[in-house]
Protein backbone atom coordinates (compact mmCIF):
# COMPACT_ATOMS: atom_id res chain seq x y z
CA UNK A 1 0.00 0.00 0.00
CA UNK A 2 1.35 3.39 -0.80
CA UNK A 3 0.28 6.86 0.84
CA UNK A 4 -0.18 10.74 -0.57
CA UNK A 5 -1.87 13.34 1.27
CA UNK A 6 -3.69 10.99 2.99
CA UNK A 7 -5.36 9.08 0.18
CA UNK A 8 -4.28 5.47 0.29
CA UNK A 9 -3.55 3.56 -2.74
CA UNK A 10 -4.76 0.20 -2.29
CA UNK A 11 -4.67 -1.55 -5.80
CA UNK A 12 -2.71 -0.56 -8.94
CA UNK A 13 -3.93 -3.05 -12.18
CA UNK A 14 -3.72 -3.10 -16.23
CA UNK A 15 -7.41 -2.74 -17.42
CA UNK A 16 -7.47 -3.64 -20.73
CA UNK A 17 -11.22 -2.22 -22.13
CA UNK A 18 -13.49 -5.26 -23.32
CA UNK A 19 -11.13 -7.77 -21.66
CA UNK A 20 -11.60 -7.56 -17.76
CA UNK A 21 -9.02 -6.55 -15.93
CA UNK A 22 -5.94 -8.37 -15.23
CA UNK A 23 -3.87 -7.85 -11.35
CA UNK A 24 -0.13 -7.23 -11.95
CA UNK A 25 3.20 -6.95 -9.72
CA UNK A 26 2.32 -2.94 -7.53
CA UNK A 27 4.60 -0.99 -9.70
CA UNK A 28 7.59 0.61 -7.63
CA UNK A 29 6.26 4.39 -8.77
CA UNK A 30 2.40 3.94 -8.49
CA UNK A 31 2.40 7.47 -8.72
CA UNK A 32 3.89 8.33 -12.16
CA UNK A 33 2.76 4.80 -14.78
CA UNK A 34 5.90 3.31 -16.44
CA UNK A 35 5.36 0.21 -18.44
CA UNK A 36 6.84 -2.83 -16.47
CA UNK A 37 7.90 -6.46 -17.65
CA UNK A 38 4.85 -7.40 -16.62
CA UNK A 39 2.75 -5.23 -18.31
CA UNK A 40 4.63 -5.67 -21.59
CA UNK A 41 3.90 -9.58 -21.05
CA UNK A 42 0.12 -8.68 -19.86
CA UNK A 43 0.53 -6.95 -23.29
CA UNK A 44 1.31 -9.40 -25.40
CA UNK A 45 -2.09 -11.19 -24.93
CA UNK A 46 -4.26 -8.52 -25.84
CA UNK A 47 -4.79 -8.48 -29.73
CA UNK A 48 -4.28 -6.12 -32.07
CA UNK A 49 -6.73 -3.24 -32.24
CA UNK A 50 -7.47 -2.63 -28.37
CA UNK A 51 -7.35 -0.16 -26.63
CA UNK A 52 -5.91 -0.34 -22.95
CA UNK A 53 -6.07 1.45 -20.47
CA UNK A 54 -3.61 1.52 -17.47
CA UNK A 55 -5.42 3.13 -13.81
CA UNK A 56 -3.37 3.63 -10.76
CA UNK A 57 -6.89 3.05 -8.45
CA UNK A 58 -7.85 5.37 -5.61
CA UNK A 59 -9.93 4.48 -2.64
CA UNK A 60 -10.97 6.14 0.69
CA UNK A 61 -11.33 9.34 -0.04
CA UNK A 62 -14.57 10.64 0.54
CA UNK A 63 -15.47 7.16 0.47
CA UNK A 64 -15.83 7.14 -3.69
CA UNK A 65 -13.16 5.46 -5.50
CA UNK A 66 -10.93 8.11 -7.68
CA UNK A 67 -7.66 7.64 -9.80
CA UNK A 68 -4.47 9.09 -9.85
CA UNK A 69 -3.03 8.46 -13.08
CA UNK A 70 -4.88 7.43 -16.40
CA UNK A 71 -2.68 6.61 -19.18
CA UNK A 72 -4.52 5.01 -22.36
CA UNK A 73 -2.89 3.19 -25.05
CA UNK A 74 -3.66 1.27 -28.56
CA UNK A 75 -2.14 -1.84 -29.71
CA UNK A 76 -1.50 -1.77 -32.86
CA UNK A 77 0.03 -5.49 -34.76
CA UNK A 78 3.48 -5.10 -33.10
CA UNK A 79 3.36 -1.78 -31.31
CA UNK A 80 1.79 0.23 -28.36
CA UNK A 81 1.03 3.84 -28.97
CA UNK A 82 -0.23 5.86 -26.01
CA UNK A 83 -3.03 8.24 -27.03
CA UNK A 84 -5.88 9.94 -25.50
CA UNK A 85 -9.13 9.30 -24.57
CA UNK A 86 -11.03 11.38 -27.18
CA UNK A 87 -9.18 8.81 -29.48
CA UNK A 88 -12.29 6.11 -28.74
CA UNK A 89 -15.45 6.32 -30.47
CA UNK A 90 -18.38 4.72 -28.65
CA UNK A 91 -21.76 3.84 -29.77
CA UNK A 92 -24.69 1.89 -29.27
CA UNK A 93 -25.37 -1.10 -31.30
CA UNK A 94 -28.80 -2.05 -32.48
CA UNK A 95 -30.03 -5.03 -34.01
CA UNK A 96 -32.73 -7.63 -34.76
CA UNK A 97 -32.50 -11.59 -34.72
CA UNK A 98 -34.92 -13.67 -36.69
CA UNK A 99 -35.44 -16.78 -37.47
CA UNK A 100 -36.97 -19.30 -39.42
CA UNK A 101 -37.05 -21.05 -43.21
CA UNK A 102 -38.17 -17.57 -44.66
CA UNK A 103 -36.21 -14.96 -42.15
CA UNK A 104 -39.56 -13.67 -40.80
CA UNK A 105 -39.71 -15.09 -36.79
CA UNK A 106 -38.51 -12.51 -34.30
CA UNK A 107 -36.39 -14.56 -31.95
CA UNK A 108 -38.15 -12.91 -28.63
CA UNK A 109 -37.27 -12.76 -24.80
CA UNK A 110 -33.53 -14.25 -26.19
CA UNK A 111 -30.52 -13.81 -23.43
CA UNK A 112 -27.87 -12.22 -26.13
CA UNK A 113 -24.37 -11.80 -24.81
CA UNK A 114 -21.61 -9.89 -26.13
CA UNK A 115 -18.25 -10.37 -25.95
CA UNK A 116 -14.30 -9.39 -26.96
CA UNK A 117 -11.93 -10.86 -29.00
CA UNK A 118 -10.38 -12.96 -25.78
CA UNK A 119 -14.31 -14.66 -25.26
CA UNK A 120 -14.33 -12.36 -22.20
CA UNK A 121 -18.52 -11.54 -21.44
CA UNK A 122 -18.52 -7.88 -21.84
CA UNK A 123 -22.45 -7.32 -21.82
CA UNK A 124 -26.21 -9.25 -21.63
CA UNK A 125 -29.28 -7.95 -22.99
CA UNK A 126 -32.35 -9.70 -23.91
CA UNK A 127 -34.64 -9.28 -27.78
CA UNK A 128 -37.82 -7.48 -27.23
CA UNK A 129 -41.06 -8.78 -29.11
CA UNK A 130 -39.86 -8.52 -32.47
CA UNK A 131 -36.15 -9.41 -32.25
CA UNK A 132 -34.93 -6.05 -31.24
CA UNK A 133 -31.90 -5.67 -29.46
CA UNK A 134 -29.11 -3.12 -28.81
CA UNK A 135 -26.21 -2.71 -26.55
CA UNK A 136 -25.08 0.52 -25.06
CA UNK A 137 -21.94 2.42 -25.15
CA UNK A 138 -19.42 0.00 -26.90
CA UNK A 139 -16.46 1.08 -29.00
CA UNK A 140 -16.80 1.73 -32.37
CA UNK A 141 -13.02 0.46 -33.83
CA UNK A 142 -12.61 -2.93 -32.20
CA UNK A 143 -14.65 -6.32 -33.34
CA UNK A 144 -17.02 -8.26 -30.80
CA UNK A 145 -19.06 -11.71 -31.02
CA UNK A 146 -22.42 -11.75 -30.43
CA UNK A 147 -23.74 -15.44 -28.84
CA UNK A 148 -26.80 -17.00 -27.15
CA UNK A 149 -28.30 -20.80 -26.86
CA UNK A 150 -30.91 -22.24 -28.49
CA UNK A 151 -33.65 -23.39 -26.86
CA UNK A 152 -35.33 -27.09 -26.89
CA UNK A 153 -38.64 -25.02 -28.84
CA UNK A 154 -35.96 -23.08 -31.99
CA UNK A 155 -32.75 -25.66 -31.97
CA UNK A 156 -33.34 -26.65 -34.91
CA UNK A 157 -33.59 -23.29 -36.67
CA UNK A 158 -31.58 -21.09 -38.56
CA UNK A 159 -30.36 -17.38 -37.30
CA UNK A 160 -30.09 -14.46 -39.11
CA UNK A 161 -28.95 -11.02 -37.96
CA UNK A 162 -30.92 -7.75 -39.24
CA UNK A 163 -31.09 -4.34 -39.14
CA UNK A 164 -33.88 -2.77 -36.95
CA UNK A 165 -35.69 -2.57 -40.04
CA UNK A 166 -35.76 -6.13 -40.84
CA UNK A 167 -33.29 -5.70 -43.41
CA UNK A 168 -31.31 -9.38 -43.48
CA UNK A 169 -27.42 -8.77 -42.92
CA UNK A 170 -26.19 -12.47 -42.86
CA UNK A 171 -26.66 -15.77 -40.71
CA UNK A 172 -25.63 -16.81 -36.89
CA UNK A 173 -23.35 -19.57 -36.97
CA UNK A 174 -24.29 -22.81 -34.87
CA UNK A 175 -21.79 -24.61 -32.09
CA UNK A 176 -24.08 -27.49 -30.81
CA UNK A 177 -25.92 -25.27 -28.33
CA UNK A 178 -24.16 -22.41 -28.98
CA UNK A 179 -25.36 -19.77 -31.81
CA UNK A 180 -22.73 -17.15 -32.64
CA UNK A 181 -21.62 -13.99 -34.68
CA UNK A 182 -18.68 -12.74 -35.43
CA UNK A 183 -19.16 -8.84 -35.70
CA UNK A 184 -16.11 -7.47 -37.24
CA UNK A 185 -15.55 -3.46 -36.59
CA UNK A 186 -16.55 -2.74 -40.74
CA UNK A 187 -19.53 -4.56 -40.18
CA UNK A 188 -20.87 -2.94 -36.61
CA UNK A 189 -19.75 0.90 -38.30
CA UNK A 190 -21.96 -0.44 -41.47
CA UNK A 191 -25.10 -2.21 -39.56
CA UNK A 192 -25.76 1.32 -37.30
CA UNK A 193 -24.72 3.84 -40.21
CA UNK A 194 -27.22 6.40 -40.45
CA UNK A 195 -25.72 8.48 -42.84
CA UNK A 196 -27.31 10.11 -45.95
CA UNK A 197 -26.36 8.83 -49.35
CA UNK A 198 -23.78 10.87 -50.87
CA UNK A 199 -25.90 11.60 -54.03
CA UNK A 200 -23.52 13.80 -56.32
CA UNK A 201 -20.49 11.10 -55.70
CA UNK A 202 -23.11 8.37 -56.72
CA UNK A 203 -24.27 10.38 -59.69
CA UNK A 204 -20.54 11.15 -60.86
CA UNK A 205 -19.86 7.45 -60.87
CA UNK A 206 -22.53 6.59 -62.66
CA UNK A 207 -22.04 8.91 -65.26
CA UNK A 208 -18.90 7.55 -66.34
CA UNK A 209 -19.65 3.95 -66.05
CA UNK A 210 -21.01 1.72 -67.99
CA UNK A 211 -24.06 1.91 -66.27
CA UNK A 212 -27.48 2.48 -67.79
CA UNK A 213 -29.67 2.73 -64.53
CA UNK A 214 -28.86 3.45 -60.75
CA UNK A 215 -31.38 3.92 -58.13
CA UNK A 216 -31.60 5.84 -54.61
CA UNK A 217 -33.77 4.93 -51.86
CA UNK A 218 -35.31 7.46 -49.67
CA UNK A 219 -37.11 7.41 -46.55
CA UNK A 220 -40.16 10.20 -47.48
CA UNK A 221 -42.62 11.22 -44.77
CA UNK A 222 -45.85 12.00 -45.26
CA UNK A 223 -49.19 12.33 -43.28
CA UNK A 224 -50.38 9.61 -42.36
CA UNK A 225 -53.07 7.63 -45.39
CA UNK A 226 -52.13 11.10 -47.17
CA UNK A 227 -49.67 11.84 -50.16
CA UNK A 228 -49.06 15.36 -48.79
CA UNK A 229 -44.82 15.84 -48.27
CA UNK A 230 -44.25 16.77 -44.90
CA UNK A 231 -41.39 19.34 -44.65
CA UNK A 232 -38.57 17.42 -43.95
CA UNK A 233 -39.19 15.58 -46.61
CA UNK A 234 -38.83 18.72 -49.06
CA UNK A 235 -35.53 19.01 -47.48
CA UNK A 236 -34.41 16.29 -49.31
CA UNK A 237 -35.35 17.19 -52.98
CA UNK A 238 -32.63 19.85 -52.97
CA UNK A 239 -29.87 17.30 -54.08
CA UNK A 240 -32.43 15.36 -56.70
CA UNK A 241 -32.71 19.16 -58.17
CA UNK A 242 -29.08 19.61 -58.32
CA UNK A 243 -28.48 16.77 -59.58
CA UNK A 244 -30.57 16.77 -62.78
CA UNK A 245 -29.46 20.28 -63.25
CA UNK A 246 -26.11 19.45 -63.29
CA UNK A 247 -26.61 16.40 -65.40
CA UNK A 248 -28.90 17.40 -68.29
CA UNK A 249 -28.54 13.78 -69.86
CA UNK A 250 -30.17 12.30 -66.83
CA UNK A 251 -33.56 10.64 -66.56
CA UNK A 252 -35.31 10.03 -63.12
CA UNK A 253 -38.57 7.62 -62.53
CA UNK A 254 -39.88 7.52 -59.43
CA UNK A 255 -41.41 4.73 -57.36
CA UNK A 256 -43.47 5.02 -54.76
CA UNK A 257 -43.69 2.33 -52.38
CA UNK A 258 -46.24 1.90 -49.41
CA UNK A 259 -46.07 -0.81 -46.16
CA UNK A 260 -48.71 -3.38 -46.02
CA UNK A 261 -51.32 -1.53 -43.57
CA UNK A 262 -54.43 -0.84 -44.73
CA UNK A 263 -56.23 -2.29 -47.84
CA UNK A 264 -54.15 -3.62 -51.04
CA UNK A 265 -56.03 -1.42 -53.24
CA UNK A 266 -55.92 1.71 -51.23
CA UNK A 267 -51.94 1.50 -51.05
CA UNK A 268 -51.71 1.31 -54.77
CA UNK A 269 -53.46 4.25 -55.27
CA UNK A 270 -51.98 6.12 -52.50
CA UNK A 271 -48.61 5.31 -53.78
CA UNK A 272 -49.19 6.32 -57.14
CA UNK A 273 -50.59 9.81 -55.91
CA UNK A 274 -47.52 10.05 -54.00
CA UNK A 275 -45.54 9.86 -57.09
CA UNK A 276 -46.83 11.67 -59.01
CA UNK A 277 -47.12 14.64 -55.89
CA UNK A 278 -42.55 14.00 -56.30
CA UNK A 279 -42.89 14.90 -59.85
CA UNK A 280 -44.74 17.78 -59.75
CA UNK A 281 -42.94 19.00 -57.08
CA UNK A 282 -39.66 18.79 -59.23
CA UNK A 283 -41.47 19.99 -62.38
CA UNK A 284 -42.30 23.10 -59.82
CA UNK A 285 -38.22 23.44 -59.48
CA UNK A 286 -37.37 24.23 -62.57
CA UNK A 287 -36.93 19.96 -64.10
CA UNK A 288 -38.57 19.47 -67.59
CA UNK A 289 -40.98 17.00 -66.94
CA UNK A 290 -40.45 15.00 -69.95
CA UNK A 291 -37.00 13.75 -68.06
CA UNK A 292 -39.65 12.37 -65.77
CA UNK A 293 -41.91 9.72 -64.99
CA UNK A 294 -43.75 8.14 -61.88
CA UNK A 295 -45.17 5.59 -60.82
CA UNK A 296 -47.01 3.67 -57.21
CA UNK A 297 -46.40 0.02 -56.25
CA UNK A 298 -48.56 0.11 -53.28
CA UNK A 299 -47.66 -2.78 -50.92
CA UNK A 300 -46.08 -5.04 -53.98
CA UNK A 301 -42.73 -4.93 -53.47
CA UNK A 302 -42.15 -5.49 -48.98
CA UNK A 303 -38.31 -5.55 -48.25
CA UNK A 304 -38.64 -7.72 -45.25
CA UNK A 305 -41.12 -9.68 -43.25
CA UNK A 306 -43.98 -7.16 -42.72
CA UNK A 307 -46.74 -8.79 -45.11
CA UNK A 308 -50.21 -8.61 -44.98
CA UNK A 309 -51.04 -9.95 -41.19
CA UNK A 310 -47.56 -9.72 -39.97
CA UNK A 311 -46.92 -7.83 -36.38
CA UNK A 312 -44.16 -5.39 -37.00
CA UNK A 313 -42.41 -2.84 -35.17
CA UNK A 314 -42.67 1.04 -36.89
CA UNK A 315 -38.80 0.66 -37.89
CA UNK A 316 -39.88 -2.42 -40.06
CA UNK A 317 -42.35 -0.96 -41.52
CA UNK A 318 -40.70 2.26 -42.27
CA UNK A 319 -38.40 0.07 -44.37
CA UNK A 320 -41.27 -0.77 -46.85
CA UNK A 321 -42.18 3.11 -47.09
CA UNK A 322 -40.03 4.36 -49.45
CA UNK A 323 -39.18 5.86 -52.53
CA UNK A 324 -36.95 5.35 -55.36
CA UNK A 325 -35.49 7.38 -57.36
CA UNK A 326 -34.25 5.53 -60.47
CA UNK A 327 -32.05 7.27 -62.53
CA UNK A 328 -30.87 6.58 -66.40
CA UNK A 329 -28.76 7.98 -69.27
Amino acid sequence: EFTRDGIKLVSFSVVGNFNGTVKIEKNKSPFDTKITPEMKNTFKQIPAGKYISIEDILIEKNGENRYITKHLFYKSKTVLKKCSQSEITKTKFKAKILGGKNQNVPIKNQRIILKDTLNNELKVVVTDQFGDFYFDDITTNVSYTLEFETTTENKNETFFLAKNNGEIINPFKKNNKKISYNLSKNELKQINSGESVDLDLKIKKFQSSNQSEITIFENLIYESNSDELGESSKSKFDKIVNAMQENKSLKLCIESHTDSKGQDDANFILSNKRAEVVKNYLISKGINKERLNSKGFGEKNILNRCKNNVECSELEHELNRRTEFKFSK
